[in-house]
């Protein structure tokens, strides 16, 4: 058998082991691994010691760090798999990232496992969420055994996956070389950026500030968990958004190239459907008073909040799309993503915290116009600079 043809079926090995890690993270770990525990506690389906604040404590701090764990693991074993297939310039760095996250993944799952009723991580997780150290143990195991073994498959699978493409040298092969040092990491931006800040940092921070007034509070659990329960598309992971306006730019480049269709408009599209959607509630509103709540007064807050906090989701999911699209670019600088990103981080992190004293809705129209602050300096940098070269 020739040299080419084995560095092709290692690569294309290379690619399934990722895709397989992919689907074990979506059909056996799941994004919910340790939330549905949570759950399960709130619906009181444990004893009151199992079941009690400490405990919920302590997964919600596994929950936290297992949320980033599993969206970047996922990011990079599906971009790096379609990236092994279709040729992508500098997808090794990417493929490298998804088989190293899923062991780190997969480890992260065992420790969790083994050190479940760990008296020294419940009591730092209490500090954290209820500022004190409470004795909740009663050596009641809650999680089930499958969680180990979807831990130890991960770790496996992966390292077959690390051993396989470092063998291959996939960053010395000219059809994966790239002119642009930077372009494999560039690539993985917009998910390190959506997981950590987006969907873990601002949910913590809104859920600190607004959670301080009992009835904003309410306002906010309403609006995260039930306003919008049943209705398509809202409350998607921004992972998902990522992927798919990755898979979309990637599949435009490749096949329908000389359509020249504009990389940053491609984010555009996934807004409309949540404009349309915004539209429709805003004239027929759910009815809240007596489904949700009796409190006259938190009912007209949702109805108040509500128009915010869509649009900055809405945009939310705008801002993630064409952070990705932009990522893409080649002859993007990074330097200038990461001044965005900065940017948009700062006026984020202000509009939660010195809004907060002012009302729920300040808030998110705060986060709202920090999206529109960085989705202006991507269209001026990508696309009007670009214009006069």
């Amino acid at each position: 058998m020739k040299k080419e043809d084995i560095i092709i079926i290692r690569i294309t090995s290379a690619a399934i082991l990722l895709a397989a890690l992919a689907l074990i993270l979506l059909f056996g770990a799941q994004s919910g691994l340790f939330y549905r525990y949570i759950e399960m506690m709130n619906n009181n389906e444990y004893s009151n010691m199992a079941g009690s604040a400490y405990n919920v404590a302590f997964f919600n701090g596994v929950n936290t760090i297992y949320t980033f764990l599993f969206d970047l693991t996922l990011y990079t074993t599906i971009i790096g798999a379609m990236g092994l297939l279709l040729k992508l310039k500098g997808v090794s760095s990417i493929a490298v990232c998804g088989a190293v996250s899923s062991v780190v993944t997969g480890f992260y799952i065992v420790f969790v496992y083994i050190l479940e009723n760990n008296v020294l991580l419940h009591k730092a997780a209490s500090y954290i969420y209820l500022h004190e150290a409470g004795n909740y143990l009663d050596g009641e195991r809650i999680l089930h055994a499958k969680v180990i073994i979807v831990g130890v498959v991960l770790i496996i699978i992966g390292i077959l996956a690390i051993m396989i493409i470092k063998s291959s040298n996939v960053k010395k092969i000219y059809s994966y070389s790239s002119s642009y040092k930077h372009t494999g990491l560039i690539a993985m931006l917009p998910v390190f950026y959506g997981c950590i800040f987006m969907e873990i940092v601002k949910k913590l921070l809104l859920e600190y500030v607004i959670g301080i007034k009992e009835q904003s509070g309410q306002v906010y659990s309403i609006l995260t968990q039930h306003y919008f329960e049943g209705i398509p598309l809202f409350h998607i992971k921004l992972i998902w958004v990522v992927l798919i306006s990755a898979i979309a730019i990637v599949l435009v480049n490749r096949f329908v190239r000389r359509f020249q269709i504009n990389k940053t408009v491609i984010g555009i599209f996934f807004a409309l459907a949540y404009i349309v959607q915004i539209v429709f509630i805003l004239v027929n509103p759910p009815r809240l008073f007596g489904y949700l709540s009796f409190d006259e007064h938190i009912c007209d807050m949702v109805d108040s909040s509500n128009a915010a906090y869509m649009i900055m989701y809405a945009l939310d999911v705008v801002f993630v799309s064409i952070l990705t699209a932009v990522c893409l670019k080649d002859n993007y600088s990074h330097k200038k993503i990461l001044i965005t990103i900065a940017i948009h981080f700062v006026i984020s992190i202000l509009a939660v915290m010195g809004l907060g004293f002012i009302g729920i809705s300040a808030i998110f129209a705060g986060c709202a116009a920090a999206n529109l602050v960085a989705l202006i300096s991507f269209f001026y940098t990508a696309n009007i600079r670009a214009g006069h070269h």
